[in-house]
């Protein structure tokens, strides 16, 4: 299933180029570990939050159409559950999307799943409220199912299916996505909210999700919540971000500050530091956009 999509994509997206002129970006980004716990220096191309370094080509069509391809550079070590396309799609933006896309579960930290599928974008006819839609198709023991999102400063969202938050990706701020339960794993039901606003500059961002009916024993349900402040936008080169998550339910908690500061007007240096009661993570890198 997701060969067939990504195959799709990367078709059309030949088709288009070759009929029309198209205005095409490179964006680079290389995350480099560069310590963890007990300051042992080891060389990761994945950084402690689960972003990976990647190579994303994207090109708007004169007809508004974008395509955009997204390859990592390497996987999270042992998470079999996770390629290494992260996404490859063709959007309408506003409208639809199509290929290997993330899904649009909340403000999309605690949750980061990926699989091949779309997404609708819309609004309620009461209150003009947006709506996101989205459903993916990954394969057998991989994330399948359907999430909505009803919001936009102010969200509900809500994700039922199989395999949810099983990959690295996901659950990042707490977990070492190393750990990640993986194939087979997972929870079938998620539940949602989240807020944020920006006052005086900066960004106060909150996110609670429940995880329900796990696929094993070991997928024992918890409730996370993350909070942060932002100076700056993240889409940008530079900001920095403060925040803290917590399992309710286990009684874990992480710290984390992260930012990205420009030394060219297309380069910028980024850094992460995490804190959790079993790790203490560093990371550098740095971003190029051509």
């Amino acid at each position: 299933m997701v060969n067939q999509s990504v195959g799709l994509v990367l078709l059309l997206l030949s088709v288009g180029v070759c009929a029309q002129t198209p205005d095409v970006s490179i964006v680079t980004d290389l995350r480099t570990v560069i310590s963890e716990s007990g300051f042992k220096p080891r060389l990761r191309l994945v950084d402690p939050l689960a972003r990976h370094s990647t190579l994303t080509l994207q090109t708007v069509l004169e007809n508004g159409i974008v395509a955009r391809v997204s390859q990592r550079f390497a996987r999270i070590p042992n998470d079999r559950a996770a390629s290494l396309l992260e996404t490859a799609t063709l959007e309408a933006p506003g409208l639809w999307q199509i290929g290997q896309i993330q899904l649009p579960f909340g403000r999309q930290n605690l949750v980061r799943d990926y699989g091949a599928g779309g997404r609708l974008t819309t609004v309620l006819l009461i209150d003009a409220l947006p709506v996101e839609l989205g459903w993916v198709d990954s394969g057998d023991e991989r994330v399948q199912g359907v999430v909505v999102r009803i919001g936009s400063r102010i969200g509900v969202s809500i994700a039922s299916g199989a395999h949810f938050a099983a990959t690295g990706t996901s659950l990042a701020m707490l977990r070492d996505p190393e750990t990640a339960p993986g194939l087979g794993r997972g929870y079938r039901n998620i539940l949602g909210a989240d807020a944020s606003t920006t006052v005086g500059g900066l960004t106060w961002s909150a996110e609670a999700i429940s995880l329900r009916r796990g696929h094993t024993t070991m997928d024992e349900r918890e409730d996370y919540v993350d909070l942060s402040v932002t100076r700056g936008d993240p889409k940008d080169l530079d900001w920095i971000t403060v925040g803290y998550s917590r399992g309710l339910l286990q009684r874990t908690d992480s710290f984390r500050i992260d930012f990205s500061s420009s030394i060219h007007p297309k380069v910028a240096l980024t850094g992460l530091a995490k804190w959790t009661q079993r790790n203490r993570n560093l990371a550098a890198g740095i971003r190029v956009r051509f």
